[in-house]
Formats: C-alpha cells, sequence, structure tokens
C-alpha cells in the first residue's frame, strides 16, 4: 500500500496552539492510530475535531461519521504521516465540506500535509510548521519512491487548484527527506496560508467547552485549562485508570489567588456536596496531609476538593512520584504523578500570560508587571 510516513527519534513536544476561535489540544501520538475527536464548545463556537497520530486505514470512515453531523467544523492536525489513501479522501471530504484546517507548533508531516492542504482556509501558527516528500512504497526494508503514487497525489492537488510550483513543493522531495512549509516561506511556494500568531492568540481566544473551560496546552497526559467562572485561573487536569480525575489549579476570583485540588472518582455516588470529608494525601513516602475536604460535583461526577497553600502544595505535586489518597484509613485513590513538573511549569506560563492579558494598563509600572501567582 503506499503510504507517506516521517518517523523522527525526538521526544515530541506537546501540541496545544490557538488562533482566531481555533483550539487545539492534541497531544503525542507518533506511532499509534489517528485520534480522531470533536470538541463543539460552546453555543457559538464552531466545532474543533481534532486528529491527532498516524493516519490509517479506518480513519476516513472516522472521520466521515463526524463530518456527516457537522456543516462547518475546524480539523485541527498533528500527525507524522500515514496512508496516503486515507489521507486523500479525507482531505476530499474537508474540500467538500468547506472545513477550515489548523496545524500548531507540533509538526503535521507527510500524509498529514495532504490533508491539511485541503482546507478552505489553512491556519498556520507562526511558530508551526507542515512538511512534504514524494510518495513511496517499502522494498526489503528500505524505500522507493513511487510514479503511480505520485500522480495519484498530483491529481488531488490539481482539484484543490494548486499551483505548478505548490505540487512540486508537495512531490519532491524524496522520501527520506521533507519539503517544509512555515509562516515564512508559504508566499514563496505558492500556498497560501493565515498565520496565527502562536503566544499572542494561545489564552486569548480559546473557544471554550461546555464546563467553561478553554484549552491552554496538553502537557504528555496533562491538560492544562483556563477555567472562566474561576476568574480566569489556570488550572492541571489528568485522568486515570479506574475512572478517577485529578484537578490542581487557581481560582483567581475577585483579585485573589488561591490554590486548589480536586479529586473525582466515577462511582464516587455516595458523596454529598458540601459535605466535610477528612482525609489525608501523601505523596510518596512524606508525611500525611491531614485536610479537610468537602464535597464537590463537576460535569455530573462526584468527588471532593479543598484549598491550600500554594507553594508547598504544588511544589509537593511537582516532585513527588504519586499521591494517594485516605479517607478512614481507607485508600481512595494511588495515582501516578510522572510528568506533573512539565504539566505545573505550563500551568505557571498559562497564569502568568493571563495576568499579562487582564492586568490595569493604567496602574502605576511597578503594578503592571507581569507577575507569577504561584510564587512564594
Amino acid at each position: 500500500m503506499d503510504h507517506l510516513s516521517n518517523r523522527r527519534a525526538r521526544q515530541r513536544r506537546a501540541l496545544v496552539t490557538v488562533g482566531l476561535g481555533l483550539v487545539l489540544g492534541a497531544h503525542p501520538l507518533a506511532g499509534r492510530a489517528a485520534d480522531i475527536k470533536v470538541d463543539k464548545g460552546r453555543r457559538g463556537d464552531r466545532p474543533l475535531i481534532t486528529m491527532a497520530g498516524d493516519i490509517r486505514q479506518g480513519d476516513l470512515d472516522k472521520f466521515r461519521r463526524l463530518a456527516l453531523t457537522y456543516d462547518d467544523a475546524v480539523v485541527a492536525l498533528a500527525s507524522e504521516g500515514g496512508e496516503v489513501a486515507e489521507a486523500l479522501e479525507i482531505g476530499k471530504v474537508i474540500r467538500i465540506k468547506g472545513y477550515d484546517t489548523f496545524v500548531g507548533e507540533d509538526p503535521c508531516d507527510s500524509a498529514c500535509a495532504l490533508i491539511w492542504l485541503a482546507g478552505r482556509t489553512r491556519f498556520l501558527t507562526d511558530d508551526g510548521h507542515v512538511g512534504f516528500h514524494a510518495t513511496y512504497i517499502e522494498k526489503g526494508g528500505r524505500k522507493q519512491e513511487t510514479g503511480m503514487g505520485n500522480a495519484f497525489v498530483g491529481a488531488y492537488l490539481s482539484q484543490l487548484n494548486m499551483s505548478e510550483t505548490a505540487l512540486a513543493f508537495a512531490t519532491s522531495a524524496s522520501p527520506d527527506q521533507l519539503n517544509v512549509l512555515t509562516a515564512k516561506n508559504a508566499e514563496q511556494v505558492g500556498i497560501p496560508v493565515q498565520v496565527v500568531p502562536h503566544e499572542e492568540m494561545r489564552a486569548e481566544n480559546t473557544p471554550k467547552s461546555a464546563d467553561g473551560t478553554r484549552i491552554y496546552r496538553q502537557v504528555g497526559h496533562w491538560s492544562v485549562r483556563i477555567d472562566d467562572t474561576l476568574g480566569g485561573g489556570c488550572f492541571v487536569m489528568g485522568f486515570f485508570d479506574g475512572d478517577v480525575a485529578l484537578r490542581f489549579g487557581a481560582d483567581t476570583r475577585d483579585g485573589k489567588v488561591l490554590g486548589y485540588a480536586m479529586v473525582f472518582g466515577k462511582d464516587w455516588n455516595s458523596i454529598e456536596p458540601k459535605q466535610e470529608y477528612p482525609i489525608e494525601v501523601i505523596f510518596g513516602n512524606a508525611e500525611p496531609w491531614k485536610i479537610a475536604a468537602r464535597g464537590t460535583q463537576l460535569g455530573g461526577v462526584k468527588g471532593i476538593g479543598f484549598y491550600f497553600e500554594r507553594s508547598r502544595f504544588f511544589d509537593a505535586v511537582s516532585k513527588g512520584p504519586d499521591i494517594r489518597v485516605r479517607y478512614h484509613d481507607t485508600e481512595v485513590t494511588h495515582l501516578n504523578l510522572d510528568g506533573s513538573s512539565a504539566a505545573i511549569d505550563a500551568m505557571v506560563q498559562c497564569q502568568t500570560a493571563q495576568w499579562k492579558r487582564t492586568r490595569d494598563p493604567f496602574a502605576k509600572a511597578q503594578d503592571r508587571s507581569a507577575r507569577d501567582p504561584f510564587a512564594r
């Protein structure tokens, strides 16, 4: 089967970029089948279809089912490539529906790049890139360029009204190389793009989901988000086996910054909202924290939550290998905190960006400076 693929032996950065009402909360999925899902956002926001991971057989059917539901959408992409036949058909669906496409700071290469080209408007962040090369087949472990595959791609690009310059750019690199399109060379290459300033747009224009939160960045399996119901406070959310979720962040209402943590369990139906639950929180082998948590509910799922002294708790989360929660000497949950340090760093960046955006421009200079709300 003809396919386009570019394997990179490096640690992928998490992909989250936002602009012009677009949000992408994708995560590194190299070597895995594409994860295709939709975030409908709130009323007035355009649906966002995210596609992250290798493009494989069956992805067209998954994408087509979503396309039948939404007349207008943005398709956000993060992929190293995959099956060219699936990519071309997905691209045709995007072009017929008139969807826009979007690529952020994580690369969209090979088959992914062909999908991105199908967008009515092709959005690309100023630090993003899209990589192209010729189609190939593998024989005896070696990549051999295939003229038939390039012919199919050429016909597809012609249907997208690509110029000869753009067609050559998209197909001329060898299977082991990439022609890389960026915001700087897009005009020269002859592929029109709408450039999105990455840092400027990240925290300001993210559409809200149904619970009033907006994605800021995905860090491994941790999601860093902004909660406008808590004064634009940033938080980290992680989901674990056993249908348990951990959330911690900042409540910045009324100009104050209060740290909070919540633990939710799908089957914790006996929890009563606002009722007090004395718990112990243990990080690694450290001494337990004795905390008077209270019942809470989020999205129909019950859990417990509490406020805390910010620097100590975040330090413990960042350094602890795991976290255990006990209630009446019974271990309620035991969660791995792998990657939490990077997630907290992203949360601090998120909150700092929020402070920059919301500070009083008429205040004295020393009051206007960006401040780290999580500092000791």
